[in-house]
């Protein structure tokens, strides 16, 4: 298979979006704390916090855009990253644990499906 799954596409497109937003909506708190000069208010648990969020978007990010390449450790990323999510959504309500394990097999499912696998075991690797 010489062409990219549409599956793949769609899924490495749709965290690199999500990672992007989800990570600049998640800065600005504090760049508006840091714009007004208010940096002393900040608790060293929110700096915490928004640097283990800013990290897991990232992750997002990086495997979306590896995916696309065609990187087998990319797709085991993703899936790593949905479950993860899971695992966190545990603090939530059902409905997030059932939004979050849906999404979750369904990447699984796109993302190692035979065809998708082959495609992914034949991707000649270029350079980055």
């Amino acid at each position: 298979m010489k062409n990219r799954p549409l599956s793949v596409t769609i899924i490495g497109w749709l965290f690199i979006v999500l990672g992007v937003i989800t990570f600049l909506a998640g800065l600005q708190p504090f760049i508006k704390i840091i714009t007004e000069g208010d940096i002393p208010s900040l608790t060293s648990h929110e700096i915490l916090d928004l640097a283990l969020a800013s990290i897991t978007r990232l992750l997002a990010i990086i495997a979306g855009t590896f995916v696309l390449y065609g990187f087998n450790w990319a797709r085991w990323l993703l899936v790593i990253w949905m479950g993860f999510h899971i695992v966190i959504s545990f603090q939530g309500t059902l409905w997030i644990i059932i939004f979050h394990c849906v999404i979750f097999g369904s990447i699984t499912y796109f993302l190692f499906r035979p065809a998708v696998s082959t495609w992914f075991k034949t991707r000649k690797k270029a350079p980055i």
